[in-house]
């Protein structure tokens, strides 16, 4: 260590002290352009950080702005079918007045219109309540 010490001692010795400062200053200015460079890298990437965070804020708003006009959407849907009152229930005389009309003549689809049922549930009821009427009113239907 002592002769590390005498070495150093030496050389500053040798050196002019005018010397001595230029060599100091220039590694501090050295060491402190290293530290500007991070810095200023540094920077860049909380510039870009900010970038990202606002995409990310206007993603998240965009998301939000229409899950909210999707659920104002089914909460007027649903609103809209609650106000229309229940369905009918299917009755027995929902069922004889197919049946009356079917014997009268009548082809499925305008009971279906009448009734204001699909032409598929009319052809069931009365399959249901006489498979006979059924297949005489489509015999009817494929004759007209």
């Amino acid at each position: 260590m002592y002769h590390y010490h005498w070495a150093w001692t030496n050389v500053v010795n040798e050196l002019s002290w005018p010397a001595v400062v230029i060599a100091t200053l220039a590694t501090l200015a050295l060491v402190q352009a290293a530290v500007l460079v991070h810095l200023t890298r540094l920077s860049r990437r909380a510039v870009r950080s900010d970038d990202r965070l606002d995409r990310l804020n206007e993603v998240i708003t965009l998301l939000t702005e229409t899950s909210e006009s999707g659920f104002r959407a089914v909460a007027a849907e649903v609103e809209r079918l609650s106000m229309t009152g229940p369905a009918r229930r299917a009755s027995k005389a929902t069922t004889s007045r197919m049946a009356r009309s079917a014997r009268q003549g009548r082809v499925v689809a305008d009971i279906a219109a009448d009734e204001q049922v699909s032409q598929g549930e009319v052809r069931l009821r009365l399959h249901l309540s006489d498979p006979a009427l059924l297949e005489q009113v489509e015999g009817e239907a494929a004759r007209a």
